[in-house]
């Protein structure tokens, strides 16, 4: 299932901390946004799964694509 969002849509909901999760093989917990880094094609997200939270910095662009191809899903 594609997403019908465009990318400025997804970049909006990213930057506001819109919490979203995975499907299809991608990372299946909470992943909720920190820091928005553009520039730097950068994300720093908090990821949570049974229990466990741990940050990690994500490339925006992949994220993106995420979205844009199904992967992840806002909640």
């Amino acid at each position: 299932m594609l997403c019908n969002m465009n990318q400025e849509e997804i970049i909006k909901r990213l930057k506001e901390g819109n919490k979203f999760t995975g499907r299809n093989g991608a990372f299946t917990g909470i992943v909720t946004p920190l820091i928005y880094a553009d520039k730097a094609n950068m994300l720093v997200v908090e990821c949570e799964k049974d229990g466990c939270k741990f940050q990690d910095d994500w490339i925006l662009l992949h994220t993106i694509w995420g979205f844009q191809n199904g992967d992840y899903v806002f909640i």
